[in-house]
Parts: structure tokens; sequence; C-alpha cells
């Protein structure tokens, strides 16, 4: 199965069952249950992209990276990790810019805890 690379998802039930890349595009809901939903899956969250969507574009921020751990890690290590991603997802769609433009879309980099090298 693949996805569609000019859609926004708006499920992070949508990610797990493409097995999304750093190519999906998830909403700021989405990725935000998806980070607490990685934690269940053992997976970490490596890297959480932020961007601006519209329709059939996503137009990344250079100011709206964040990098997580590098495997390998505990489970524990993990989910503290992803709640972290988490709470960087709520800030930065939160976020006032000065060009009024929201942070409304985002991509992940993810592995499995028990795939690490």
């Amino acid at each position: 199965m693949t996805f569609d690379v000019t859609k926004l998802y708006h499920s992070p039930s949508d990610f797990f069952k493409f097995d999304g890349s750093a190519t999906m595009k998830l909403s700021a809901k989405a990725a935000y249950d998806l980070c607490q939903e990685a934690s269940r899956r053992d997976i970490l969250v490596m890297c959480v992209e932020g961007g601006i969507w519209s329709p059939g574009r996503f137009g990344a921020r250079l100011d709206c990276i964040w990098d997580g751990l590098d495997p390998p890690v505990t489970r524990e290590e993990a989910i503290e990790n992803n709640n972290e991603a988490a709470a960087f997802i709520r800030e930065q769609s939160t976020m006032v810019r000065p060009n009024g433009a929201p942070t409304n879309a985002f991509i992940f980099t993810v592995c499995h805890i028990s795939e690490q090298s």
C-alpha cells in the first residue's frame, strides 16, 4: 500500500497503515496524536519537521525542526522523547508567527525500538 504524497492526512492510523515516511504530511492534531500512539507501538520519533500546508503543497519551515534521540534507546527513553515531540508540535502549531501563516502540517522520521542498531 502506498499513500498519496499530495494529501494531508488527519489520522495517525493512516501513518501506521501506510507505513508513513518523511514524505507523508499529517495535520497538527494527527501529528500530536501520532506521538502518543508511537509510544504505545514501541516507535521512536527521531525527527519532526513542520511546515505550511496548502492543497497539494507542503512548504517546509526551516525554523520548525525538532530532533529527537538517536537509537539505541530504552522504551522509557522513547516515551519521554515522544512526549517532547508532541509538546513541540503543540507549541509550533499554536505559535503566532510574524507573517501570520500557521504551522499546520508535520512530517516524521521514526524507527521501531526493536529495529535499533
